[in-house]
């Protein structure tokens, strides 16, 4: 695995953990 594909997974990540944070309270109202 490169680096450039390194980092570019590493900021799919930190973009999902917000989204997963808020979709999972948003479910369980």
């Amino acid at each position: 695995m490169s680096q450039k594909q390194r980092r570019a997974l590493f900021y799919i990540l930190v973009a999902l953990i917000p989204i997963v944070t808020i979709a999972g309270l948003w479910l369980s109202r």
